[in-house]
C-alpha cells in the first residue's frame, strides 16, 4: 500500500495466526453426516450443484474479515500534505551585463574542440540568461522582476505574472561586444546597456525599490554578477545595511552568485580579418566574493560560487529548491474506520449466508 503508514505496526503480526487457522479450517474431517447409506455410488454420479463447490466461501469470508479487521486495528494513516512551489514569492533578478559577462569559461582543449565544430561557445552572460529563461518557465505564482547593470543599472521589466512577456525580453538583452565605432562611445552591436562598468549597488537599490511596497510574504533578489562593485552612485554595503535595517515587513534576501572561472577564461576577440577567434585573458577579472558573500549573510540568502556552466546550473537548481518549493507536512490522517466497514460488511456478508444458502442442517 504506497503512500501508507501504520500507527502500531506490531499489530499486524497477528495477520501469521491467520496462516494455521486457514490449514485447520481447510484441513479439518467434515462431520459425518446424520442418515448412513450402504451405497453412494449413485449419488456420486450426480453432477455437484453451485453451492455445494462455495461451500468453503463462508470460511474464507470469514478470514478476509479478521484480515482487514487486523489492519484496521494497526491504524492505517496517510500523510496530509501538500507542495507549494513559490507560492507568493516576488522576486527581482538582477543580472550583470558588463563586458567582462563576454568571457568563455572552459578547458582551452574543450574550447577548441567547440570551435572547430563549428559552434560558438556560451559566455558567461548567454549561460546566465539561459539558466534565468528555465527558471522563469518553472514560475507559476511568484512574479519576477528584472533588473540589468553594467555601468549603470537599469529596470528592465517591473513584478509581473506575464511569464511570456519575461521571456521576450529576455532573449531581446545584447551584450556590450566592447567594440565603439570611433565617432561616439555607443556600442556597435546596440548593446542594451554599456558594459564598462560593475554597478552592483545602483543595480540593489533598484532591485529593492521594486520590492520595498511589495505585499508578498517573500522577497527575493537574485544577483547574478563575476565582478565587484565598479561605478555607479551607491556602495553595495549601504543599500545592504539599510535593506538589514529594516522592519521584516520590508526586508529583502539576497543570493548572490558569482559567475566565472579565473582559471580557463578566454575572451573572444577579433583577427585583422574580422574573424572571431578566443585568447586566455592576460589577468584575471578584478572579483570580490567577500563582499557578494556579506551581502548575503547580512540579509538572511545565501552565496554561490558558480565557476562554470554545470556547477551555475546545480547551484541555480539548489536555489529553486530551497527558495522556492515549500513541502508543507501537516499531521497524519486516519483511515481506519474504512478498513473497519470494509471488514465489518464481510463478516456479515458471511453470516448471512452461514445462516441462510450454506445453513447446515444435523
Amino acid at each position: 500500500m504506497f503512500g501508507v503508514t501504520f500507527d502500531d505496526p506490531y499489530l499486524l503480526l497477528l495477520l501469521l495466526l491467520l496462516i494455521p487457522t486457514a490449514v485447520w479450517i481447510f484441513h479439518r474431517r467434515r462431520r459425518p453426516g446424520t442418515i448412513r447409506y450402504s451405497d453412494v455410488s449413485a449419488m456420486r454420479a450426480l453432477k455437484r450443484p453451485l453451492l455445494s463447490r462455495l461451500f468453503r466461501l463462508p470460511d474464507v469470508l470469514r478470514l478476509c474479515g479478521l484480515a482487514v479487521l487486523i489492519v484496521a486495528a494497526a491504524r492505517p494513516q496517510t500523510a496530509d500534505y501538500e507542495v507549494l512551489t513559490g507560492k507568493g514569492v516576488d522576486i527581482v533578478l538582477a543580472l550583470d551585463m558588463s563586458g567582462s559577462m563576454n568571457a568563455v569559461d572552459m578547458p582551452e582543449d574543450q574550447l577548441a574542440a567547440v570551435v572547430n565544430n563549428g559552434e560558438t561557445p556560451k559566455n558567461r552572460f548567454e549561460i546566465a540568461r539561459d539558466t534565468i529563461e528555465a527558471f522563469v518557465h518553472n514560475r507559476t505564482q511568484d512574479r519576477v522582476g528584472l533588473v540589468v547593470f553594467g555601468q549603470q543599472a537599469f529596470l528592465k521589466f517591473p513584478l509581473t505574472l506575464d511569464y511570456g512577456r519575461i521571456l521576450r525580453i529576455l532573449r531581446g538583452l545584447v551584450l556590450d561586444n566592447a567594440e565603439r565605432d570611433g565617432r561616439s562611445d555607443t556600442c556597435t552591436n546596440q548593446c542594451t546597456i554599456s558594459g564598462a562598468g560593475t554597478a552592483i549597488g545602483d543595480a540593489l537599490a533598484r532591485s529593492y525599490q521594486r520590492l520595498r511596497d511589495s505585499k508578498a510574504k517573500s522577497k527575493v533578489i537574485v544577483l547574478i554578477t563575476d565582478g565587484t562593485n565598479e561605478g555607479g552612485n551607491i556602495q553595495p554595503n549601504t543599500i545592504v545595511d539599510y535593506i538589514a535595517q529594516r522592519p521584516s515587513e520590508e526586508q529583502v534576501r539576497i543570493y548572490t552568485f558569482l559567475v566565472g572561472d579565473d582559471k580557463n577564461t578566454f575572451l573572444p576577440t577579433r583577427t585583422v580579418f574580422g574573424d572571431l577567434t578566443y585568447q586566455r585573458a592576460a589577468r584575471p577579472f578584478p572579483t570580490n566574493p567577500e563582499l557578494l558573500q556579506e551581502i548575503a549573510d547580512k540579509t538572511g540568502g545565501k552565496y554561490f560560487e558558480s565557476y562554470n556552466e554545470e556547477k551555475f546550473r546545480e547551484d541555480f537548481q539548489k536555489l529553486e529548491q530551497t527558495v522556492f518549493q515549500t513541502t508543507v507536512r501537516n499531521q497524519q490522517k486516519d483511515i481506519f474506520m474504512g478498513f473497519v466497514w470494509v471488514g465489518a460488511c464481510i463478516l456479515l456478508f458471511e453470516t448471512l449466508l452461514r445462516t441462510s444458502v450454506f445453513r447446515k442442517f444435523p
